[in-house]
């Protein structure tokens, strides 16, 4: 036995190892039990057995240390570690942080290449006035590992789970809980859930990749399925004996005796929660319709195979105030790209910018610097990710869509999880445009401007009773456009044989013909008059 609790005995050297942290918690338990598969686990808990390690098996071995405290690292046996996985929490900010700096610590000393951190759903929670400390500890937390990471040239992973369900789980039990009293919940609160199957499945995909130099470092949600807490009370498998539900005629005779005092309770629930929810953060999340992510990482940690997403390009008053029933029949979880709206470059020769950008910000940004494009829409809200998904029509009879002034686009495969450059003229770019599937995401587009010309419209109006018809002819074949405000079918055949009996026709009298030309305004600075243009 005493060589169990020696460091670095030589039954427990051989092989790659995963320090992880956490692994006596619910979802630290099922992730433990997964890698274990494939990896030898140094466990690093405070409730482990005192006196330094023990082998809980072959795979797991349990070490007694505080991260806290920087001077317990030593505690840690010298191992051939490829993956630190943190997971524990001690729910205060200063200690959490702490522990963070010293597995970075550790890692550095030691060499360590890999680092798994578990984060949390709520660092992408719209800010409120109230920001609880545990959401702010755990974005403070995920800056520090990626900014070490980078500095260091070490790979990160970090995972954001959203509620996770599964057996020995604290939501399992709370869902089973709110059975009893599930008619009271407001139909409006909202929560994302997963499989905890799907979780460690998600990091075991992952450090494999790693291990066959297939994954990069980047940052997963795990978000699974965005669905009511009411309905979630229904749909969830029982998985504790002690909180099973009673009989449900039972329940709904019970609920009927109660309904009025149900309805009243619901409806006050109902008011103070969304009262409150403007000003707590974490509250906000049980009504958030939508995530506006604002930077690329951000925007594709959301697409992957366990989260059932929906890419929008557009953010208008629909999404902000009411979901449309189809997207909470499906489950759906609706990521916009409002927040991805930044232009990148701009030249004579192209423009780059993210798909989020919209034509109303794209027109302007380009007049600034004396350009704007060939043809473009009468609806400016409209993003240019949009432009590549949908034919999306503009006012120039030479280029008859938008997609044909693009250069090239950059996408995002959810099924390969890479990012692609596509460019004009190759199959692959002709495959995509206006053929976008569920699997690909288009994140950045490059387009092409031209000078801008401003013309001045001048208008001529000639009256039909007063106006010879050489008159007529002669504006309504040079003008840019004209207009006639009375159709009159046989027109043409009294202009051209018959102008005598033109003047004595009562419908002519009421017809206007308007002559359009548009004259392109100088440059300023330049001399001359205007100059007409086609």
């Amino acid at each position: 036995m005493e060589s169990k609790k020696e460091r670095g005995g030589s039954e427990l050297s051989d092989g790659p190892w995963i320090l992880m942290t956490g692994g006596t918690g619910g979802i630290g338990a099922h992730l433990e039990e997964k890698l274990a598969l494939r990896y030898k686990i140094l466990s690093a808990s405070r409730s482990a057995s005192p006196g330094g390690i023990e082998e809980r098996n072959s795979r797991i071995v349990s070490v007694q240390v505080d991260l806290t405290d920087d001077k317990a690292l030593s505690k840690i046996p010298e191992k051939k570690i490829e993956w630190i996985v943190h997971l524990a929490t001690t729910y205060n900010v200063k200690k959490d942080k702490a522990m963070v700096a010293n597995l970075l610590r550790l890692a550095e000393e030691r060499n360590i290449p890999n680092i798994c951190f578990f984060s949390s759903w709520v660092v992408s929670f719209p800010s409120r006035l109230v920001m609880e400390p545990y959401l702010k500890m755990k974005g403070q937390c995920e800056n520090l590992i990626k900014d070490f990471c980078n500095k260091n040239g070490k790979h990160y992973f970090i995972v954001r789970p959203s509620v996770v369900i599964g057996e020995n789980l604290s939501w399992s039990r709370t869902l089973n809980r709110l059975w009893y009293v599930r008619q009271l919940i407001p139909r409006n609160m909202f929560r994302c859930w997963i499989s905890i199957d799907h979780v460690t499945a998600a990091v075991d995909h992952h450090l494999k990749a790693v291990e066959e130099k297939r994954g990069e470092s980047r940052v997963m949600q795990l978000l699974g399925e965005r669905e009511s807490l009411f309905h979630a009370t229904h749909t969830r498998t029982v998985s504790s004996t002690l909180w099973r539900p009673i009989q449900d005629d039972v329940a709904s005779i019970l609920l009927w005796l109660v309904a009025p005092l149900t309805f009243i309770f619901r409806m006050l629930m109902y008011m103070i929660l969304t009262v409150v929810s403007w000003f707590s953060t974490y509250l906000n999340s049980f009504y958030i319709q939508h995530f506006r992510p604002t930077d690329i990482e951000e925007f594709l940690s959301f697409f992957n195979s366990y989260n059932n997403c929906l890419v929008s390009g557009a953010e208008n008053m629909l999404l902000w105030h009411y979901t449309p029933p189809w997207i909470i029949e499906q489950k759906k979880i609706l990521v916009t790209t409002r927040g991805l709206n930044k232009i990148h470059k701009i030249t004579s020769e192209t423009v780059v910018c993210d798909a989020g950008v919209t034509m109303a910000e794209l027109l302007k940004a380009l007049k600034k610097e004396n350009l704007t494009i060939t043809t473009y829409p009468n609806y400016h809200n409209i993003s240019l990710g949009a432009c590549v998904a949908v034919p999306v029509h503009g006012h120039s009879h030479q280029f008859a869509t938008v997609a044909t002034l693009i250069n090239s686009i950059k996408v995002f495969n959810i099924d390969t999880q890479k990012c692609k450059v596509l460019k004009k003229g190759t199959k692959e770019f002709k495959n995509l445009i206006f053929n976008t599937n569920n699997n690909t995401l288009v994140l950045q587009v490059d387009i092409q401007p031209c000078p801008l010309e401003e013309f001045v419209k001048t208008r001529k109006r000639l009256d039909f009773v007063t106006s010879t018809p050489d008159v007529l002819i002669k504006n309504a074949k040079f003008g840019d456009s004209c207009e006639v405000r009375m159709y009159v079918p046989v027109l043409d055949v009294f202009l051209g044989s018959m102008p005598g009996v033109l003047k004595k026709t009562p419908m002519i009298k009421g017809l206007l013909l308007t002559a359009t030309v548009w004259n392109k305004r100088n440059k300023k600075g330049g001399g001359g008059g205007e100059e007409k243009g086609r």
